[in-house]
């Protein structure tokens, strides 16, 4: 139900509507040259949005770890996890009031949401050890995601038909829908996001519950300790270091594939909004597909022939990606891997943790989501620059697939096929 919640910001606030719409805002206040001046340093307008992202990635390398230990020696984790939803949630419902000179608005409501954003994911991820048996992790990662993609395909439909049908229910600006898609993301996150908070309670919450006080002293000194024991879990830390590769291959192709789709073949918005809505939903299907598949022959060899079908795929583009129908058909075989590849990876390095520490190695885990993913857009850019070929550019991602997968050929996952059939 969280990520039912949760979905809706990541996909039609950061995502699919957000990005142009303050984009647009900063460009119409910008000087004859393009640039918007913040606390009186120049910034390209066109480059706003990105900027803003990246400032809320390097404040979340600061203190998602810290948020991780906090939760780990807290008294509850439900409580910590509602604070930070409630307080991205209200970030996003305020982005109603973005308005045509708001881009500084604009811009601190974006900060303040996605921090949270990336704090509630590292609290949420953590649950997953607590409500869930080592047999069972493959199967309760994957619904979590196939519901995400189901809850934020929902409202991303609602939302389009409310910008393509605006004028037909008295809503005669464009800009004043997607302000109301924007707030109405929040609305969604909060109301389903306390609802999931509020009605159920983990074992460690009972546990901890005999705990009256943080001692904050001894939350940086376990911090400090988990970073050291890191090496005592090497498997642990193979794995964040291939997924930091293959994640930002992942990552990379959500990020260019509405540019890919504009510039190189002329897709218009709409269709392209099509084309995403289309993606949740087979995303939701697939995720169930593959953990059954995961179920059978185990979740790592399943995530490796997932990471494979998304080097073939990007190999075919560069061949064949000449015109909507393979834009199309591109879409939907990431879309049937997409939910697969993240849902497995989550699981898997559930159970190479210490289960006294998930939050603390789960803000590791968001980080090496978050902190790296420059490098995948940057390489596309550079090849593009280069060479003039979206093609190419594309292809140039393939690189971070095939260093993920091989890294991740050297951890030594559990095998969950055994214990199940033990049990």
């Amino acid at each position: 139900m969280y990520d039912w919640a949760i979905s809706a910001f990541s996909t039609s606030v950061l995502t699919v509507f957000l990005n142009p719409y303050l984009t647009s805002i900063a460009t119409k206040a910008a000087d004859a040259n393009g640039f918007i001046y913040l606390f009186g340093l120049p910034i390209f307008a066109g480059s706003f949005f990105e900027y803003v992202i990246s400032a809320s990635v390097l404040l979340q390398i600061v203190l998602l770890p810290l948020v991780g230990a906090i939760t780990d020696s807290s008294p509850s984790k439900k409580k910590i996890l509602l604070c930070f939803s409630t307080c991205g949630a209200l970030a996003s419902t305020l982005m109603f009031f973005i308005s045509d000179q708001g881009y500084v608005l604009g811009a601190i409501l974006l900060l303040l949401s996605n921090i949270c954003f990336g704090c509630a994911m590292v609290i949420y991820n953590s649950f997953l050890n607590d409500i869930s048996s080592e047999s069972d992790r493959d199967e309760m990662s994957s619904k979590g995601f196939a519901w995400g993609y189901i809850g934020g395909g929902l409202m991303l439909a609602v939302h389009l038909a409310l910008l393509f049908f605006h004028k037909e229910v008295g809503i005669t600006n464009t800009n004043f829908a997607i302000r109301i898609a924007l707030s109405t993301s929040g609305l969604w996150w909060l109301g389903f996001g306390t609802f999931a908070v509020l009605h159920f309670l983990s074992k460690t919450d009972r546990i901890k519950l005999k705990l009256k006080t943080t001692n904050y002293s001894v939350v940086f000194k376990n911090l400090n300790e988990t970073f050291k024991s890191l090496k005592s879990y090497p498997n642990a830390l193979l794995f964040l270091i291939a997924y930091l590769f293959y994640n930002d291959g992942i990552q990379s192709v959500i990020i260019v594939a509405g540019k890919l789709g504009s510039q190189k073949l002329g897709i218009s918005v709409t269709t392209l909004a099509l084309i995403i809505l289309m993606v949740q939903f087979i995303a939701y299907v697939g995720s169930i597909v593959v953990y059954r598949v995961a179920h059978k022959i185990g979740s790592k060899l399943t995530l490796v022939l997932c990471l494979l079908i998304w080097i073939i795929t990007l190999i075919f583009s560069f061949f064949f990606l000449n015109d909507i129908y393979s834009f199309i058909a591109m879409s939907i075989i990431i879309a049937s891997v997409l939910g697969g590849s993240q849902a497995l990876s989550r699981s898997i390095f559930s159970k190479l943790i210490p289960p006294d520490k998930t939050a603390e190695y789960f803000s590791f885990y968001e980080l090496s989501e978050r902190s790296t993913s420059w490098m995948g857009p940057f390489a596309f850019g550079l090849a593009l620059q280069i060479t003039h070929s979206y093609n190419i550019a594309l292809l140039s991602l393939v690189f971070f697939f095939i260093i993920g997968t091989a890294i991740l050929l050297l951890v030594k996952a559990p095998n969950t096929i055994d214990k199940i059939i033990v049990e």
